[in-house]
């Protein structure tokens, strides 16, 4: 393994002599997309959680919804906000979430594995404007894959919740009313640092990805492997599409949508493809939970399949438009929509902030009566 790694670091080297001007358009739109999109959209979410994480709102806000969390999804109470941080932000926002509460023993191992796959998804804006809007050119389908989506994630939680034996459940004990601990400005320093680090790792693992994805186009190892098993335009352009998803969302979504392929087609292509995920948001979830003893075999597991549901959801239930008025002639390159990943979730972050500080105020009064 090591050596065909060592190998492909050789090939990747002679490209970047052979094809300077190649390697440097990719990294200029990877770079962009994450300047203009991604550290706008996600820095403040990393800073967000990591206040809430030191000043205890999480596990305010998990003592609200623990009955019910633990009732339905066999999780403790915490798991609540890291749903909805998955739902609304995308990924690895969550993973975050779920290395420090896996670091802390809130969560035990198979409840984080699970979580990591559970909390993964695109977020809400990238489906409603970069993909529908920008890419296929329709905004009526922005909700229609949105409900492939989440939805295909939803039904595949519920199944697997049923599968939990009660030996692998671990579900920490209520803690008492201990006193949380003050803000500073120290805790809002550690907050940026950590999310800096984390937000230049992201960017990092999608210059990667985005050279890759250059690469194998300008190799035409597509074409090669189509020829060889004798694939006819349309399986070409379908394997294309399914490739450079399974790198790259962004990419692999800009592909499909650009194909001469019809639209029901191209839409379920473009909801396997964003229910996998890609592995670069693989890698940007691994460079996360590095420190601790969590594994992304349950997450690979659950999102093959879940791309295969999102797809079986797809054609059988054709509900897509035909032919609305798509742009099918813009490639990943020139994809750049300034409401990429933004993060429509605010709100949804301030009602719970807001509720975290209705209880504290409500447990200081009570203590204060108490006395």
């Amino acid at each position: 393994m090591q050596v065909i790694f060592i190998i492909t670091l050789f090939v990747l080297l002679s490209f970047f002599i052979t094809e300077p001007e190649l390697i440097f358009s990719a990294s200029q739109n990877a770079i962009k997309l994450w300047a203009n999109t991604v550290v706008p959209s996600m820095l403040p979410f990393f800073i967000l959680n990591h206040l809430l994480k030191t000043t205890g709102g999480i596990s305010l806000i998990g003592r609200c919804f623990r009955r019910p969390v633990e009732k339905f999804l066999k999780l403790p109470g915490e798991a609540a906000f890291i749903l909805a941080s998955g739902y609304c932000t995308g990924v690895p926002v969550s993973a975050a979430l779920i290395a420090d509460l896996r670091q802390k023993e809130v969560l035990s191992q198979k409840e984080a594995n699970r979580l990591l796959a559970y909390g993964s998804n695109v977020s809400p804006a990238f489906l409603l404007s970069a993909v529908s809007i920008a890419m296929l050119g329709s905004e009526s389908t922005g909700p229609l894959l949105a409900a492939v989506h989440y939805g295909s994630n939803l039904l595949l939680m519920v199944v697997t919740c049923f599968y939990i034996k009660p030996k692998d459940r671990f579900i920490s004990p209520p803690k008492g009313d201990d006193p949380l601990p003050p803000f500073s400005m120290d805790m809002l320093s550690e907050a940026i640092f950590q999310s800096l680090r984390t937000i230049f790792l992201i960017g990092g693992i999608i210059l990667c990805f985005f050279i890759l994805i250059t690469a194998v186009n300008a190799s035409d190892l597509i074409g090669r492997i189509a020829a060889i098993c004798n694939l006819s335009d349309k399986g070409e352009m379908i394997l294309d599409g399914l490739i450079c998803g399974t790198l790259e969302i962004t990419a692999g979504a800009s592909c499909i949508s650009a194909a001469p392929l019809s639209f029901s087609l191209r839409c379920s292509l473009l909801s396997a493809v964003l229910a996998f995920g890609g592995l670069s948001a693989l890698m940007q979830i691994a460079s996360v939970i590095r420190h601790t003893d969590l594994s992304l075999g349950f997450y690979l597991k659950y999102k093959i399949i879940q791309g295969v549901l999102a797809f079986a959801i797809s054609l059988l239930f054709p509900v897509f438009p035909e032919e609305a008025t798509a742009v099918i002639s813009r490639g990943f390159a020139h994809t750049t929509p300034s409401a990429l990943y933004m993060p429509q979730g605010i709100y949804l972050y301030l009602i719970m902030v807001a509720l975290a500080l209705i209880l504290i105020i409500y447990r200081r009064l009570c203590g204060k009566r108490k006395r």
